[in-house]
């Protein structure tokens, strides 16, 4: 049995057993985005409900990583006919209440976003869905921080994004990540990773917005790293 077919099997049984219930916000008949989630306001409220996160038992320890060691073993032309078993546990992790499996969420769709057809990807209203996914994450600020949470919502924003969309995206990128992240970053030894992190990604920034970095050098000329030395 070759790689694609040892990673298929994975998908559509154990990886799939794991991730079974229902994201309310995928269309489980064709894995789009649904304008409104399924099962109304709170549908994301009870899908977090611990009953239902089979994903996290001792028993499927390292599930992520058989699902990102599977997905990769796809070649491109099967990502498209395989979205169903590829999008609902992606998303699953990256949604989920606590920011370590949401890291390895957004670690698991950069993996495999970058190959999907961009076309594809709006038409499904995938663009809209995966981008707030990251950049809610983005917004939370975790400690231990989530290193790979900005190039993921930027290579979003780059695949799905053009003209005044995104430099919308970009703006609200950095209001989140690194003006909010700043004001209120908890003091002390506490906030001390969460600033380090933001010092460290500033600069990959500054290379994707240039010279438009500079509407936003009132809002960081203050001195958050004060006390921090």
């Amino acid at each position: 049995m070759d790689r694609t077919a040892i990673a298929v099997y994975l998908l559509e049984h154990p990886i799939r057993k794991l991730f079974s219930n229902p994201h309310p916000s995928i269309n489980p008949a064709n894995s789009r985005a649904l304008s409104r989630p399924a099962g109304g306001p709170d549908a994301h409220q009870d899908f977090h409900d611990t009953s239902h996160q089979p994903f996290k038992a001792p028993s499927a320890w390292g599930c992520y990583n058989t699902l990102s060691w599977a997905i990769a073993q796809l070649p491109d032309d099967m990502l498209e006919p395989k979205i169903g078993l590829i999008l609902p546990p992606t998303l699953t992790l990256m949604d989920d209440f606590e920011p370590a499996w949401r890291g390895r969420g957004c670690w698991i769709l950069r993996g495999w976003v970058g190959r999907f057809p961009t076309d594809l990807t709006k038409r499904m209203g995938l663009d809209r869905l995966l981008l707030d996914s990251a950049i809610h994450t983005l917004s939370l600020h975790a400690n231990p921080p989530l290193p790979h949470a900005l190039p993921l919502a930027l290579d979003l924003v780059a695949k799905t994004t053009t003209g005044v969309k995104r430099a919308e995206k970009l703006s609200e990128i950095f209001d989140k990540s690194f003006v909010k992240g700043w004001t209120y970053a908890p003091p002390g030894l506490e906030g001390r990773p969460v600033l380090i992190n933001i010092a460290r990604q500033l600069g990959l920034m500054c290379d994707v917005m240039e010279v438009g970095i500079v509407r936003w050098l009132k809002a960081s000329s203050h001195t958050p790293f004060e006390g921090y030395s």
